[in-house]
């Protein structure tokens, strides 16, 4: 029964952390840590996590001053005892049986099992999840491809409802880049395949219940226009350098991640011309940087495409 090491960022949400820690201690398997990292918490939350600490020793709390979710994260990573580790947001909970089912699929040739998800509601209401159950063994290409074109899920990127092993995190130096804001998991993920190159083991079976919360950064990003955001497009442009340098062969795995450049950029310039934002040069500098990334003909490319596409829709409605 090998340890696992679940780290969970903890910063203002005293409201949803007893159930998120009780969904951990519900688990079936009991082969665990619990990492609580508070990242400058002022609402009472790392008082909860020491009276959590002080019932069971299972759990570990660490405190730091306000550094964001990737310093946190980071913080576990370099205080972690297990040889797996997965992660767990403090205000999401683990379904029943979640742990057992990823630590199921474990096996020597593999370096991340993930699985799947589902979304619910302020209000603890169910808006998302996928029926279908299946079970397979993807190359590290395969389950890269997964993140730009996901088989059943809306998206893989997300470092919760998977289990990493915790000596390619060591070996490799494996970490969250603290100057990213954005798309900083979807970045760890690619990075540590890359770093594996081995199989990946994948279950639609959902472990996992992610919380909206309409005060969230990402329901943020609905309303205003945030500049942590164009960090964005340095996550994306990060992801393609390490697929291209570690799989320059897989062609169809490149080109999806060249598109994933050029939609980042296309999503900060929509974004930035619906909010006005003031800043007029920002747009043009992320439009330089996303052509040094793809190339100016790649560029040119997408950008032929997409006007022809709202040419097309224009002329059909």
């Amino acid at each position: 029964m090998p340890l696992v090491s679940i780290i969970c960022p903890v910063h203002n949400t005293s409201a949803w952390l007893p159930g998120c820690i009780d969904s951990v201690l519900a688990q079936d398997y009991t082969g665990y840590e619990l990492l609580l990292v508070d990242d400058g918490s002022t609402d009472g939350s790392l008082d909860i996590c020491n009276a959590y600490a002080a019932k069971d020793d299972r759990i570990r709390v660490f405190h730091q001053l306000h550094g964001g979710v990737s310093s946190a994260r980071n913080k576990g990573l370099e205080q972690m005892k297990g040889e797996w580790v997965c992660f767990l947001d403090s205000d999401d909970e683990w379904m029943e049986r979640g742990l057992q089912v990823l630590v199921d699929g474990i096996s020597e040739d593999i370096d991340l099992v993930m699985a799947g998800y589902e979304t619910y509601d302020e209000h603890g209401e169910r808006v998302y999840s996928v029926a279908e159950r299946t079970t397979s063994l993807l190359t590290p290409e395969g389950g890269l491809m997964q993140i730009f074109k996901p088989a059943h899920y809306r998206y893989f990127g997300y470092v919760w409802a998977k289990l990493f092993r915790a000596s390619v995190i060591r070996t490799k130096g494996c970490h969250f880049a603290e100057d990213i804001r954005f798309c900083e998991d979807r970045l760890f993920t690619v990075q540590f395949i890359c770093a594996s190159r081995r199989p990946v083991r994948y279950f639609s079976a959902p472990v996992y219940r992610y919380r909206m919360r309409p005060d969230s950064a990402m329901a943020f990003l609905t309303k205003s226009f945030s500049p942590d955001f164009v960090s964005d497009l340095e996550a994306t442009i990060r992801i393609r350098q390490s697929i291209r340098s570690s799989f320059p062969e897989a062609r169809t795995l490149c080109r999806a991640a060249d598109r994933s450049v050029y939609g980042s950029f296309r999503t900060l310039s929509n974004r930035i011309r619906t909010f006005r934002h003031p800043d007029a040069g920002l747009e043009k500098r992320l439009r330089s940087k996303t052509m040094d990334s793809i190339g100016k003909c790649a560029f040119a490319g997408y950008e032929l495409r997409r006007i022809a596409g709202t040419l097309w829709r224009s002329c059909c409605r």
